[in-house]
């Protein structure tokens, strides 16, 4: 081979490694271009995904504060409402003690009255005006607990009985032989309206025992009240150890009181009850519990 087609040779091969090194850059630039605009993807790619949940985020958080903002508005407004009805229903309550405040006394003036008329009446006539009086007095006193009472819807009825049962024994003046009341009673709250017709019940049966149940001579005069509270119902028993009552269907046809007890007990308080002769008398009444509308 001759000097010139080993210059053209080497010429020809030298520009060949140049190509080859040309392709070779621009096939690496290529790849540079295609890395940088697959990292020009990926950023907006990443941009726009992290602007829509910042977006997402921020509605979210708008709602929620617009959310809250409306929960304290009607919290606010619930606790404007609360205060106005805490403030009516006091100013109720205070009306409603007022007007028992003025039921008792008006009932203690028509008591007082009674009291000065039985002076110039007949023996007879004196015991009907008592036990008149007796329930005006047990409507008088359901109004004076229902004054003292914080809640005006029930009534203890241990301490209502016990006092309405003093008051009747006092009522009837001293005596040669004394009647001594014992009492056994637990603590029961009732609704007022039970209440006060289970203060008449015991008036009638109380008053009955005062004036029929002890003989003259009789020197041991007792009265037991009893009030317990059962599963089911209100056990209220009265009863005296007098000689000389005796009960007959006869005398209970004629006495008003024990036909106005039976009322009471069975029409009025959907209960049941029993009397009987047994060195004494004994009336036993059941009440159903869940009716009385109490806290017992």
């Amino acid at each position: 081979m001759s000097l010139a087609e080993l210059q053209i040779s080497y010429e020809t091969d030298k520009k060949e490694d140049m190509i080859g090194q040309l392709q070779q850059q621009n096939l690496l630039h290529g790849i540079q271009i295609e890395n940088r605009n697959l990292m020009v993807a990926f950023s907006i790619a990443l941009l726009t995904i992290i602007t829509a949940a910042g977006i997402w985020y921020y509605s979210r958080y708008r709602q929620k504060k617009k959310l809250n903002e409306q929960l304290e508005l009607q919290k606010e407004t619930i606790e404007n409402q609360n205060v106005e009805l805490t403030l009516q229903n006091k100013e109720k309550e205070a009306l409603l003690h007022e007007i028992h405040h003025r039921v008792k006394n008006n009932l203690q003036i028509i008591s007082s009255l009674i009291n000065l008329k039985t002076r110039q009446t007949s023996d007879e006539t004196t015991l009907a005006l008592q036990q008149l009086n007796g329930r005006i007095f047990s409507m008088g006193l359901i109004h004076e607990k229902l004054y003292e009472n914080e809640n005006i819807g029930t009534i203890r009825m241990d301490e209502y009985l016990i006092e309405l049962a003093r008051h009747l024994l006092a009522s009837f003046g001293e005596s040669k032989y004394p009647v001594q009341l014992k009492s056994d009673c637990e603590p029961i709250e009732m609704a007022v309206d039970s209440a006060l017709t289970c203060g008449l019940i015991n008036n009638e049966l109380l008053t009955n025992s005062l004036k029929y149940a002890f003989a003259s001579d009789q020197t041991d005069r007792e009265i037991v009240l009893s009030l317990k509270q059962h599963d089911q119902y209100i056990e209220m028993c009265i009863s005296d150890n007098g000689r000389k009552n005796k009960l007959t269907p006869e005398n209970f046809a004629k006495s008003f009181g024990l036909r106005f007890v039976d009322q009471l007990v069975t029409a009025k308080l959907d209960g049941e009850w029993i009397m009987r002769l047994d060195n004494g008398f004994h009336a036993e009444i059941k009440l159903p519990a869940s009716k009385q509308n109490g806290k017992n």
